[in-house]
Formats: C-alpha cells, sequence, structure tokens
C-alpha cells in the first residue's frame, strides 16, 4: 500500500556533504576486543549527583552538530552543552516548579526549526516550546493532561500523513487527584514500585495530541486510542511494512502489549493478538532492525520482570510473528531486567548487535535497587548473537543500578557512545573504542518534523544493502540521537543512498566515501 502524499512548498534541492574526517577506505571489519571506557570524569558528568529517576535524553539543542544531554530531575530539567569532544558543561536548565519529570523528549512538534521537549511528571505531562538556544517557555492552552496516572513515557509520528506529528503520552499506575495516591507514594525519595506488585494496579487512560496551526487538540477517542493500559514503553513504527505509522504500547504487571495499527488516515485497532504479539511482558524498551541483512524488520522488546527473557519478534510468511529471541542467543536476557538500549552497529561490521542496561526494580517494600551488568549481544551477520564480556577493567565490566541507556556519536569520531542513566549514580558515559569498519552518518533535512519519524534509509555499500528505520522513541528514558548512523563493514565506498521520507516519496542520492557525515535534504 502506498502512502497518500500531502501538500508540499517548494524546497532547496540539495544532497550536502560534510566530512566529519578525512575521507579514506576503511580497514577490513574484525571482531575486536569489546572496548567501552568509561570517560564520565573526562565527560564532566561524574560530579552531576544522583538523578533519582534513572532518565537521560540526547538531543542537539544547539544544532552544532553533537548532542547535548538533558537530565530530568525534580523542579528543573538540566541542560549541558556538549563541547565537540564528547565533554559536557553547564548550559541552561528547564524550570518546572513543584513537578518531577521522570522522563524527557526532544522533538519539533511545532515545525518552526527548533526542537520542543515533552516531559512526563507523577501527575501530567509538559510541553515546552523552544525559543533560542537552551530557552524554552511552556505552551499554553493545552488541553487538561492528568489523566488518573502517573506520566511516563511519549512518542510521536505522522500517522495521518498530514507533515505533523501526533503524539501519544502514555500514562501507568492510577492516582486519585486530590489524594496521596499510589503514584505519588511509589515515587517518593526516588523509589518505584516499593512493594507494589504492578500487575494488581488497575489501567489507565493515555492521551493522544494532534495540532494544528496554532495549539494541540485531543484526539484520544477520535483515533481509537481510549483503551486503558498501565504503559511504560511506547514507540511509532511501521510493525506491519504496509507504509503507515503504527504504535506499540508496552504494558507493566504482565500484561499482553498492546499493537495499534494504523489505517493511513490517523484511526487505529488493536492488534497485537492476531500478529501474534502473545507474549505478557513488563515491557520497558523497543527498538527495530533487520538484523539479518533480508531489508525487513525485527523488533526487541526489554522486559523488566522476564520469565522467559527478552522477546524479539520475528515476521513469519504468514505475515504473523513469532518470538525467536531463545532460539536466535538472547536466552541469557531472561537473567536480568532490561530497560534502555537497542540495536546498534558499534564495531562497524556490517550487522547490528544488542545493548542492554539493566537492574532489577527494589521489592518488599525497600528502596535499594539490585545492581547488574551491562548487556552486549553480538550479531553473527545472519541474525543470531552471542553475548560479549566486557575486557576487565572496561565499562562493560562494570555493574550500576542502570535504567536509560541512549545512544550518539558524543565526540564525533565516527563510532556510537553510550549515556547510562542511574536511579542512585550519576550518569555515565561509556566511550565507543573498538569500531574498525567504515561508517555513514546521515542527517536527514525533513521540512516538516524533525526526527523524520517513519524514514527509510537504505546504503548501498561494498556489494550489500544496509537499511535503517527512523523511529519514535526507541528505547526507554527519554529520546536519542536524530542522526542515522551505519557500520559498513570493510566497503571502501557507498555505491548509493535511497532515502523513503515520511510521505512516501523515495529519493536517490548518489555515492561517495566512508568516513563521512552527510545532510540529505528533502526535495519534492
Amino acid at each position: 500500500m502506498t502512502r497518500r502524499p500531502f501538500v508540499v512548498a517548494a524546497l532547496s534541492l540539495s544532497c550536502e556533504g560534510a566530512s566529519m574526517a578525512p575521507p579514506s577506505a576503511a580497514p577490513p571489519a574484525t571482531r575486536p576486543e569489546l572496548l567501552f571506557h568509561d570517560t564520565s570524569a573526562f565527560a564532566g558528568v561524574s560530579p552531576l549527583g544522583p538523578s533519582d529517576v534513572g532518565a537521560i535524553t540526547l538531543a542537539d539543542l544547539d544544532r552544532d552538530g553533537v548532542d547535548d544531554l538533558l537530565l530530568p530531575g525534580n523542579d528543573a530539567t538540566r541542560l549541558l552543552r556538549n563541547r565537540g569532544d564528547g565533554s559536557f558543561g553547564e548550559w541552561a536548565s528547564v524550570a518546572h516548579p513543584g513537578r518531577r519529570v521522570l522522563t524527557a523528549y526532544a522533538a519539533d512538534l511545532t515545525q518552526d526549526g527548533r526542537l520542543d521537549l515533552v516531559m512526563a511528571t507523577v501527575k501530567t505531562f509538559l510541553i515546552f516550546r523552544g525559543v533560542s538556544d537552551g530557552v524554552f517557555e511552556p505552551v499554553a492552552g493545552l488541553p487538561t493532561l492528568e489523566g488518573g496516572g502517573y506520566g511516563s513515557v511519549a512518542t510521536f509520528g505522522d500517522f495521518a500523513h498530514s507533515g505533523r506529528l501526533g503524539l501519544f503520552l502514555g500514562r501507568s499506575f492510577p492516582f486519585q487527584p486530590g489524594e496521596t495516591g499510589q503514584a505519588e507514594t511509589l515515587f517518593e525519595g526516588g523509589c518505584g514500585n516499593v512493594g507494589v506488585d504492578p500487575s494488581t494496579l488497575k489501567p489507565v487512560p493515555s492521551t493522544f495530541l494532534t495540532m494544528d496551526t496554532t495549539s494541540f487538540i485531543d484526539q484520544t477517542a477520535v483515533v481509537g486510542l481510549d483503551v486503558p493500559a498501565k504503559v511504560q514503553a511506547t514507540a511509532a513504527a511501521d510493525i506491519n511494512g504496509d507504509g503507515h505509522m503504527d504504535l506499540y504500547v508496552g504494558t507493566e504487571g504482565g500484561a499482553r502489549d498492546l499493537v495499534f495499527l494504523n489505517d493511513g488516515k490517523g484511526h487505529f485497532a488493536e492488534s497485537g493478538e492476531a500478529l501474534g504479539w502473545d507474549a505478557r511482558t513488563s515491557a520497558m524498551g523497543f527498538d527495530m532492525a533487520d538484523i539479518d541483512g533480508d531489508g525487513d524488520a525485527e523488533f526487541f522488546v526489554a522486559d523488566a520482570l522476564p520469565d522467559e527473557g527478552g522477546i524479539l519478534w520475528v515476521r513469519q510468511p504468514d505475515g504473523r510473528f513469532r518470538n525467536e529471541a531463545s532460539e536466535r542467543g538472547l536466552l541469557d536476557t531472561a537473567q536480568f531486567s532490561s530497560w534502555g538500549g537497542g540495536f546498534h552497529d558499534f564495531d562497524h561490521d556490517g550487522d547490528v548487535d544488542l545493548f542492554l542496561a539493566n537492574s532489577l526494580p527494589p521489592e518488599g517494600g525497600s528502596c535499594d535497587v539490585l545492581e547488574q551488568e551491562r548487556l552486549y549481544f553480538r550479531n553473527d551477520g545472519t541474525g543470531h548473537f552471542e553475548r560479549g564480556l566486557g575486557a576487565t577493567g572496561t565499562a562493560l565490566d562494570e555493574s550500576s543500578e542502570a535504567r536509560a541507556a541512549q545512544i550518539s556519536d558524543l565526540d564525533a569520531d565516527g563510532d556510537l557512545d553510550v549515556v547510562v542513566a542511574s536511579l542512585d549514580d550519576p550518569p555515565q558515559v561509556l566511550r565507543n573504542d573498538m569500531a574498525t569498519g567504515g561508517w555513514l552518518k546521515l542527517d536527514l533535512a525533513y521540512p516538516f518534523h524533525d526526527p523524520a519519524v517513519g524514514a527509510i534509509v537504505r546504503v548501498r555499500a561494498g556489494g550489500r544493502t544496509f537499511t535503517r528505520w527512523v523511529v519514535g522513541t526507541p528505547s526507554w528514558g527519554g529520546s536519542g540521537s536524530h542522526v542515522i548512523h551505519v557500520g559498513l563493514g570493510d566497503a571502501a565506498e557507498v555505491e548509493g543512498i535511497e532515502v523513503v521520507w515520511p510521505n512516501g516519496q523515495a529519493q536517490q542520492f548518489p555515492g561517495g566515501p566512508v568516513r563521512e557525515r552527510r545532510r540529505l535534504v528533502f526535495s519534492p
């Protein structure tokens, strides 16, 4: 099925290249030792203190080409500017007095060329419009966003092919306005889920907003999303491959996750069971990638309370999905409580690996979160994984009470680094020192919204095709880099690039050197 085009204004036609490193042929891809070094002291994040919420966001707020750091918290969210080398300095803050922000997300919702912020709090959601570098103002005239449960997650996508991002706001755990409710008690002193079985809590309604030229409008019931759930993970992605942005809603407390398929006009029907997504989880993270090089997407769900491990949904010939996590080598996830992370080619060998941040939730009324290792699963190139152990003394050899993990090339050297957020410790910056193969970084200049959620990028190099999807808020605990990263193995040059933009229009771009950052500009 093809997407319905929408009317576009005239735009400049260009493909701009800005090299981030001297172009050269990539050395042969190898299987190097897993080397992530903890550079938190150099990065300047060690003195920041515990976050108490375990969330983090990476976004290029000042448009200088490297991602800055957002740290949610009580009364204010701190902004730290990236100096360009992977180190950060105090910059600004976004005040929200009396509000405890649990997660924050960055996207250009208002179509003015600046990133805006969406924040989930204990009782409601906040939206701030980007005004200038590091300056954000509350959006006035919002619909009532207190929905009977604490705000947990948000995601966005152009679900109606209108050229505007729709905004889904997910909630979990009931809260009674005017009373000391369960949600408020759960988060006193930074604790979550203390002594409470999530399966005993009632589901609560979420909210779906669209935006016209001047204001946000509550369209939850109109589009079919007035389905109560305990939401801890969500993402906008084309799950059934029909060209329309669907909505994944991961649930807490051993319930079946929800998959809302989009009819192409922005109306949804819950279809998870029909698709075979029948696993019952306490879902926290989500990502999609082509793990076996066949051009189709597979989907991973990180489970905080796994019975059999994480979930890897693989499409079968009949169009339904089957969980193949165990037979694909991901059985070790059953021993861990996984939160943030996702599929990325950290070693540049041409296939995507899986990184996960982990920590056990507190039990029995205790606030003590149990530390766990970070997990790294190497892909053998066929979609089968083997757990890799970090070298002694490196960042993968450490344990922490980790929740969020956001991935970006923080030091602009071409490979992907990781920032891990923990409940009781400052953030940790994990610098990647193992990548050996070629790479390509792509900025998608799409004029209607940023990020270009729904875009598909296909890079041809070395006789192979590498596919990437732009997903609305993969991982957990915030949003990550808007730059598309592709590991190219031992390819010496890029043969060509195709971008299928969110409106369905395909556009071809020429090839060129590897180890380059390029800006691809949409042309109607």
